[in-house]
């Protein structure tokens, strides 16, 4: 698909994971395909129908570009897809699918003088460290894709027990 205008949202989030509203915005012209999404995943929730789409749109655009670091983008794209109105146990699913199998990429761009992502601080999850390059194009992913019985368990687990979304990559099969 080729975008006919500029899409945004409206995250209730920052970079950093606090409170407060930071726009994502995937420009006229973007094209997304939903290859972002692992394609294991798309039997869980397809990237091409609601409630999905549009934060798949917006995680596609983001994930070519590589501005902002890989973890904010996946927090982002679970935060769409509640806006967008999907269950809960589906969107932390799907969170859990992007950040432990999606894309990830080195060559932050910094927004402030400490030389690092402000998105980064208080986070409870492993920070990433980028790769010695300078090569904003690197995309690597630390595993090899679930099977779809690793990802009915996750779900299973998600089902039954109340976890919070920031511990949903942390889950183990």
């Amino acid at each position: 698909m080729i975008l006919a205008k500029d899409f945004s949202f409206v995250s209730p989030e920052m970079l950093n994971g606090e409170k407060g509203e930071f726009v994502w915005t995937a420009p006229k012209g973007s094209e997304t395909d939903g290859a972002s999404i692992p394609r294991i995943f798309w039997t869980f929730g397809h990237p091409f129908e609601p409630p999905y789409r549009a934060a798949a749109v917006l995680h596609d655009y983001e994930c070519r570009i590589k501005e902002k670091p890989w973890t904010s983008v996946h927090k982002m794209f679970y935060l769409a897809c509640i806006c967008a109105g999907a269950i809960e146990v589906q969107a932390k699913l799907m969170y859990w699918g992007v950040y432990n199998f999606g894309p990830r990429w080195g060559g932050y761009r910094l927004n402030d003088s400490s030389g690092m992502w402000s998105g980064y601080k208080n986070s409870s999850l492993p920070i990433p460290t980028p790769p010695e390059t300078d090569m904003e194009s690197v995309n690597f992913s630390i595993q090899k894709p679930p099977t779809t019985e690793e990802i009915k368990l996750i779900k299973e687990i998600l089902e039954v027990q109340s976890i919070p979304v920031d511990e949903v990559p942390l889950l183990k099969p």
